[in-house]
């Protein structure tokens, strides 16, 4: 729970599946109040010391925690209260499906549009929360797998952009997991296995079953996604491949990026730029915002000048700022003409 802080904004969900877990097992426990409340206590204190390096930043910087330049949530002041309805009513039907039929489109995230289990782990999910309710003795095992899938599925489900969204429901793995592994507990343990030759067979099918799971997803994973051009471009392939073109350009050339993105800013520039920064970070460039094309006046100084977004408008004032100046638009393996770098002098 405390590393969970350091990771992914949607952990902050967590703490909602542990209340009826925690008093069903103390109930179940037949101790009284007083161990399960030490141990809880204990929990808790350890999961804040893990997470308090990171609530000390947000206590610094609150607008960290609340993103309040972006509308993510339908509690965002920029979603109206009559649009509420509708985006529940999409969230939870694109939620439901993206398990088994459509998931995230996104190639950051995910095969674009592939369901995030493929069928045998599907069907052994599906088996597994059959399992969990029907064995009489698993109640707190069931609130809490089932309380974990409904907790952390709601950062998906209060959405307004981007649903389904695999990285928000990230959350949800290790119950998925779990579950999955309950569902192939209970098949391996089915009357038709067991009236088999022996415990052999049966640990040769789980055994073929993980062996398939397994292969299948990192096929999938290094092969078929981990080289499709779309999730280089989706991971910011461009913008890093321009910051390689100024980082290894001569020592007398000056670099220039021009930060025009779209982006929500960060730390005074659209968060495009990011990418530019950690790619050059041994060698920065000079940043130029909206109010510094003065500093575009080369005087035949040789130059590279990349562009977050290509923009006529900015290539015809540094053309205005150095007149005699040949520009060139820079060729490199990689580049995309929406996010140009341009040679001058």
């Amino acid at each position: 729970f405390g590393l969970g802080l350091h990771v992914y904004p949607s952990i902050r969900f967590a703490p909602f599946f542990l209340p009826a877990y925690w008093l069903l097992e103390a109930r179940g426990a037949g101790v009284g109040w007083r161990p399960p409340l030490r141990k809880l206590a204990l929990f808790a204190a350890a999961a804040l010391a893990v997470a308090a390096p990171m609530l000390l930043h947000y206590a610094h910087h609150p607008e960290h925690f609340n993103y309040p330049h972006r509308v993510l949530s339908v509690f965002s002041p920029g979603v109206k209260t009559e649009e509420v309805p509708v985006h529940l009513a999409h969230n939870l039907r694109a939620t439901l499906l993206m398990f088994h039929v459509a998931g995230d489109e996104n190639w950051r995230h995910n095969l674009s549009g592939a369901p995030l289990l493929d069928p045998l782990t599907g069907a052994l999910f599906f088996l597994g929360l059959v399992l969990v309710w029907r064995r009489p003795a698993s109640g707190p095992l069931a609130v809490l797998l089932v309380g974990w899938l409904v907790a952390m599925l709601l950062p998906n489900l209060l959405s307004v952009e981007g649903v389904p969204h695999g990285l928000r429901s990230c959350g949800v793995l290790p119950a998925v997991a779990l579950l999955g592994g309950i569902g192939l507990e209970g098949a391996l343990g089915f009357p038709a296995l067991r009236r088999g030759p022996g415990e052999r067979p049966v640990l040769a099918v789980a055994a073929t079953v993980m062996l398939l799971i397994g292969g299948w997803t990192a096929f999938r994973y290094f092969v078929v996604w981990g080289n499709d051009p779309r999730v280089a471009a989706a991971h910011d392939g461009s913008f890093r491949a321009a910051a390689r073109v100024l980082r290894d350009s001569a020592s007398g050339v000056e670099r220039f990026l021009v930060a025009n993105g779209s982006g929500y800013p960060a730390y005074g520039y659209p968060v495009e730029a990011q990418a530019y920064l950690f790619e050059m970070r041994g060698r920065p460039p000079t940043l130029l915002g909206p109010k510094d094309a003065s500093r575009l006046v080369l005087g035949g100084r040789p130059a590279l000048v990349a562009l977050i977004k290509k923009d006529d408008r900015v290539l015809d004032i540094l053309r205005q700022l150095n007149p005699a100046a040949p520009i060139v638009e820079v060729q490199a393996p990689g580049l995309s003409p929406e996010s140009p770098v341009y040679r001058v002098n």
